[in-house]
């Protein structure tokens, strides 16, 4: 095996050689001295890597298409190598981003390749070209590029309800954390919990389909009702959050919740579906607020709030 990695590094080192005096045959500065620059680079970056990880590159090319915890430039990873005639390709995954991904468990068949930080680094024989080695890296580019707008498609989907395409509950929480704590001392926002009334003979009188539909234009009812910087969230079943930025007077909050209201009896009146209203709670925030004390709180409002069972609201 030393004998094999010791001929790909040779090759790497002849490979390298050719492209340095390709370069240097070119005395006028111009697209095609570039480009010679650009596959030196490339050839001694391929050499280094070859060079430094030696070990590591022989425990994956001795098991090929085995998974082998590797260490590459002093960090850890899950590796294998997939061979081919030409070149191999290798694949990488940091053990951190394995362990920190996996409390997610309901997403790891999606996010797998998420999971797949990619250094696919091309295996030249000695007969390839510095042409062909920088095409891999470019194909590997690419690869990695695809991979990037997958993980932030998944990333967005996770944040997502599914019924309404709201932000859901563990989404929600982390925004208005993250504004509190960006929050200055004279700073206020406002927590609004909301809660539909008499939602359960919705679904006993019309069934579940319908009360989905009531639960959609609720939702589409409270985004159309508040600003672009303020954030709503259903947080599951018929309840539904807001968090208004900048202000600390509830007449603002109270006057929201009435909006909705208003406008949720109208536009179900036009659809011909089941009335709603919903009670609501609020409390007022600031930069020494945590969110688990602030959703107690609105909660607690928001039971005031439904003694009447027809949209009331209530604060803290």
């Amino acid at each position: 095996m030393g004998s094999v990695l010791s001929g790909e590094t040779a090759a790497a080192e002849k490979a390298l050689r050719q492209a340095e005096e390709a370069r240097d045959k070119i005395t006028e500065q111009g697209q095609a001295k570039q480009k010679a620059q650009e596959e030196a680079e490339a050839a001694a970056l391929f050499l280094q890597f070859l060079q430094t990880n030696s070990p590591a590159v022989k425990q994956l090319l001795d098991q090929p298409a085995q998974v082998l915890p590797v260490k590459i430039d002093q960090r850890h990873y899950y590796g294998t190598m997939q061979t081919g005639e030409s070149y191999h390709v290798l694949f990488l995954v940091p053990l951190t981003s394995l362990l920190a991904q996996s409390v997610q468990v309901w997403l790891l068949p999606l996010l797998s390749i998420e999971l797949i930080l990619v250094y696919g680094l091309s295996r030249i024989r000695k007969e390839l070209h510095t042409r062909e080695l920088r095409q891999a890296y470019i194909e590997l580019g690419q690869t990695q590029k695809r991979l990037e707008i997958a993980l932030k498609a998944a990333q967005k989907a996770a944040a997502i309800d599914d019924l309404t395409g709201m932000m859901n509950v563990k989404s929600f929480c982390q925004n208005v954390t993250e504004q509190i704590q960006h929050m200055q001392e004279n700073d206020h926002g406002i927590l609004i919990f909301l809660d539909g009334d008499h939602f359960k003979t919705i679904n006993d009188t019309y069934g579940h389909q319908v009360g989905d539909e009531v639960i959609k234009l609720a939702s589409q009812m409270i985004i159309g009702r508040i600003r672009t910087i303020d954030l709503a969230s259903r947080l599951h079943g018929d309840e539904f959050a807001i968090f208004v930025s900048n202000t600390q007077d509830y007449q603002v909050a109270r006057k929201i919740v009435e909006d909705i209201n208003t406008t949720l009896l109208a536009e179900s009146a036009r659809r011909h579906m089941p009335n709603i209203t919903l009670s609501a709670g609020a409390v007022i925030a600031t930069c020494k607020s945590s969110y688990p004390l602030l959703a107690k709180q609105a909660d607690q409002a928001l039971y005031d709030a439904k003694a009447t069972h027809n949209g009331g609201f209530a604060h803290a």
